[in-house]
């Protein structure tokens, strides 16, 4: 807090608070302990609201006591493990509550064999609640236990030779490193009617993440998964793409007849290795954050590398502690590379021509000639420069030519020297732009226009004759395209 000021809001008055605050549409609930056996010192979960300071027991069915534990908001409902006692006997629920009706529903009523007094709070994953109990089990110490609130469907997860006393916390599997240069095998994973509809996920033998699948109501029966990490830091396709050191590949029995959920796991290491590389011609991949990197689906079997990335699907990123985590639907398994989002496309150069239009007299004298002209592209930074050749010799044309016969300036203006051979047909300067985006290849378009610079008829004098020559020079602006 900025000026650290404490002060207290409000006083309880014959309830004990416990656990945590929740905020919902703006007011505070959570849990307390009563201290009567009246209704109106019973225990159970309470609203307050901050503006009108009001309190109020909600849900708890008036008995004398409850807890412990914390509330966990799921869908716009409360969840939390709640206790009644008595002189004889203590009975532990996890309830329900919905804090638009204050209406409170007992969901599970806990046992000793599969666990009894639970601890902490509620811990969601993918729908599911996961919590601790000091009680019960196999070895009388708690257990773990699963709870899922669409089917009520409790499981006993794992059985405790020491009983805890506090929350389970939901930890970040560290993602599978593999060996560089080796493809990678991993325990298969079955997807029937058992969990079609939940993600399962596919690990290495030591419990670090590799995928997991959604599968959406699709049988896959077993399904291999295997991942390669390359020898080097990244790969470059044939285009020159680069692409992670990572790729990991997902076969499974059964292919799916609609699209399935899955999710992929890189390390951060690989990401800004991808992220700070070059590629062959020295030029970056285009990516400022994780989220320019999707996946790309390549043929069915893995490959160390391969000769051109460009079937990439609709993907979304999201930090995994120091590594992430690559979401996408999918209609069909393969292997799962990962590179820059982006496929480029040839810079366009357009609205091209050539200032002045006429180059006069031809006195051997460098003239300034302006090429203007505008290159647009998708995968930027994208450059471009200029240069020149000559259908005649430079030296040795006729009496009094000089050299050099260009000089390039920048990107947009050059000199040329306005001279022809004697005996020849005219001269022609070929001027070519050429423009380069991130990706680096080089590609060429024929001119798709013309721009004339004509040497307008001399009159030259040789005695007391005249004689009219007619001088042409062209200047031809090819294009030059650098595509991906």
């Amino acid at each position: 807090m900025v000026n650290n000021i404490y002060s207290k809001i409000y006083d309880f008055n014959n309830y004990a608070p416990f656990g945590n605050l929740e905020i919902y549409d703006g007011k505070f609930y959570g849990m307390v302990y009563g201290n009567g056996y009246d209704k109106g010192s019973g225990g159970g979960i309470f609203k307050w609201d901050p503006i009108t300071n009001n309190f109020a027991v909600i849900g708890g069915y008036g008995m004398s006591n409850s807890g412990p534990g914390s509330l966990t908001l799921k869908d716009g409902k409360f969840y939390g493990h709640y206790l009644t006692s008595s002189i004889f006997y203590w009975t532990f629920y996890i309830l329900e509550l919905d804090p638009v009706t204050n209406q409170s529903v007992i969901k599970y009523i806990f046992d000793f064999p599969n666990g009894n007094y639970p601890v902490g709070k509620l811990t969601e994953k993918d729908g599911k609640f996961y919590g601790l109990t000091y009680w019960g089990g196999l070895n009388s110490k708690g257990v773990i236990f699963e709870w899922d609130p669409a089917s009520n469907v409790y499981t006993k997860k794992y059985d405790f030779n020491t009983s805890p006393n506090d929350n389970l916390t939901l930890a970040h599997a560290p993602v599978a490193k593999g060996l560089p240069g080796t493809c990678t095998n991993f325990p298969s994973i079955t997807i029937d009617n058992s969990n079609n509809n939940q993600w399962v996920s596919i690990t290495d033998t030591l419990g670090n993440a590799v995928a997991e699948i959604k599968a959406n109501g699709n049988n896959l029966g077993v399904v291999t998964a295997s991942m390669f990490i390359n020898n080097a830091a990244v790969r470059q396709d044939g285009s020159k793409k680069l692409y992670l050191d990572r790729n990991i590949t997902l076969t499974p029995q059964v292919h799916p007849s609609s699209p399935v959920n899955v999710r992929l796991y890189i390390k951060g290491t690989e990401y800004l290795a991808l992220k700070n590389a070059v590629n062959s011609n020295g030029q970056p991949p285009g990516i400022d954050s994780i989220n320019d990197i999707s996946i790309y689906k390549v043929g069915s079997s893995y490959l160390p590398a391969v000769s051109m990335l460009t079937n990439s699907v609709v993907t979304t990123t999201a930090a995994w502690e120091a590594d992430y985590v690559f979401s996408a639907s999918i209609s069909s398994f393969s292997s799962f590379y990962f590179a820059e989002k982006a496929v480029c496309t040839a810079p366009v150069i357009t609205q091209v021509c050539a200032s002045p239009s006429a180059l006069w007299p031809p006195n051997h004298r460098m003239k300034n000639v302006t090429i203007n002209y505008k290159v647009t592209g998708n995968c930027g930074p994208v450059s471009s420069w200029l240069t020149v050749t000559s259908d005649e010799q430079v030296n040795g044309t006729c009496h009094g030519d000089k050299s050099p016969d260009w000089i390039i300036t920048d990107n947009h203006h050059l000199q040329l020297r306005a001279e022809r051979a004697r005996r020849g047909n005219g001269r022609v300067y070929t001027i070519t732009i050429h423009a380069k985006n991130t990706a680096g290849n080089i590609s060429t378009k024929k001119p798709t226009w013309w721009c004339h610079i004509i040497f307008h008829p001399i009159i030259q004098k040789v005695g007391i004759t005249k004689k009219a020559t007619l001088m042409t020079m062209e200047i031809t602006l090819t294009k030059h395209l650098i595509v991906r």
